[in-house]
């Protein structure tokens, strides 16, 4: 069923639900922390380390392997790789990104545990549950592996081909293994089978202040603020970040009448104008998803989302078209004014007062509670155990 009003109440894991969790060792999780604390507990990406340390103290949690509906496998793939981005030696850490470092340690991961348990062989890894919550999502590891298993990552990007330039990223970034570039060339997440999870948010101002509904007088119509170039360490593909989208935006309508939009960051008042906004654009950033989308639900600012290949978290359970607006890719930029232009102010004001309903749906709490996004999780990891893998009979989304 759809998420609806109210949630915030004690966190009730769905019936029947077991969860086997392995216990790998230390440096590939909890071995971690202690070195890169910032970006492992700190980061948008460390949901990793939360859903984990959440399934162990959770009445689905099971020691009894033969009774497991589902495998999580604690592979802190965000964090190994913030913690191993570049070769080391003379230049760091302005030398080269090595992405593939990861990529072989997600294959040491999976060796591990074929070599460790019985339980992978008896699905062929279709009832193990991983979370890849960087930008790569499973790209981090091998497809051939890992296809029939549960992904949980943070962009639900189901588009049918990716541009060139994609793979030709990959192939910068690659290091230690030219098979991270080629796994870039297939999906790096697939609906019929994967969770499209939200990032961590750890900022405690915006669930203790805001809970969705930020400032009653927001006099800024429209909002976008942020980079339009990507990071310095992938300068060549500069042109090709946000698919264009951001630059056309801060090119075209820094002067438009009650817009703010700016490439200049300024992240001490960035969140203040979120809350003062009515409608913030949440162009892609590398990826499809973007951050920003989440900050500005937390706010109560009307995210503006600009793909329509795009999953959203828990999009089988929530109707996000109550809470955004959607553009087509880059193929409404230019009308785009007139598009936000026409939003009649009712509209506008149903769809705060829906966001202030369903923010917790988008924000891990601590603890978990009903109709937060750990909860959700479990939702929707209980729909797909007895598929294994498979798509149910009319897909995921209602």
């Amino acid at each position: 069923h759809r998420c609806g009003r109210g949630g915030g109440g004690a966190h009730r894991p769905p019936e029947g639900l077991r969860v086997y969790v392995y216990d790998l060792p230390p440096r590939f999780n909890s071995g971690m922390l202690a070195l890169n604390m910032q970006q492992c507990r700190g980061s948008i990406y460390s949901a990793e380390v939360f859903i984990h340390e959440q399934l162990l103290v959770s009445s689905t949690l099971t020691l009894n392997a033969s009774e497991a509906d589902l495998f999580f496998v604690p592979w802190y793939s965000s964090c190994f790789m913030s913690s191993n981005f570049v070769k080391p030696g003379p230049g760091w850490p302005d030398n080269d990104v090595d992405i593939g470092k990861t990529y072989l340690a997600t294959q040491a991961v999976i060796d591990h545990i074929k070599g460790s348990h019985p339980f992978w062989n008896d699905s062929n890894g279709a009832d193990h549950v991983w979370p890849f919550t960087s930008d790569w999502g499973s790209c981090l590891g091998p497809f051939a592996e890992l296809h029939n298993s549960i992904h949980l990552v943070t962009s639900g990007d189901v588009s049918e081909e990716r541009p060139p330039w994609y793979y030709l990223r990959a192939k910068d970034h690659m290091g230690s293994s030219p098979d991270f570039a080629e796994r870039c060339r297939l999906p790096c997440y697939q609906h019929h089978k994967d969770v499209a999870i939200p990032p961590m948010l750890s900022v405690p101002a915006l669930f203790r202040d805001s809970r969705g509904v930020g400032n009653a007088d927001r006099p800024v119509r429209v909002y976008f603020r942020g980079n339009t170039a990507g990071s310095h360490k992938a300068m060549p593909f500069a042109r090709n970040y946000s698919m264009g989208i951001r630059q056309y935006i801060v090119d075209n309508f820094s002067e438009e009448r009650g817009w703010l939009v700016s490439r200049e960051n300024r992240p001490e008042s960035y969140h203040k104008e979120l809350a003062s906004s009515q409608m913030c654009l949440a162009p892609p950033g590398w990826e499809q998803w973007s951050v920003r989308l989440f900050e500005s639900l937390l706010l109560g600012c009307i995210p503006v989302i600009f793909s329509l290949s795009l999953v959203l978290p828990f999009q089988s359970l929530i109707d996000y078209s109550n809470v955004t607006l959607r553009v087509r890719d880059s193929a409404d930029l230019a009308a785009l004014p007139a598009l936000l232009a026409s939003v009649p102010g009712p509209a506008l004001d149903l769809k705060r007062r829906s966001i202030a309903s369903m923010w917790r749906a988008v924000t891990y709490q601590r603890p978990p509670e009903e109709g937060d996004a750990f909860d959700l999780l479990l939702r929707e990891l209980s729909a797909r155990a007895p598929t294994r893998g498979g798509t149910p009979r009319g897909g995921w989304l209602s």
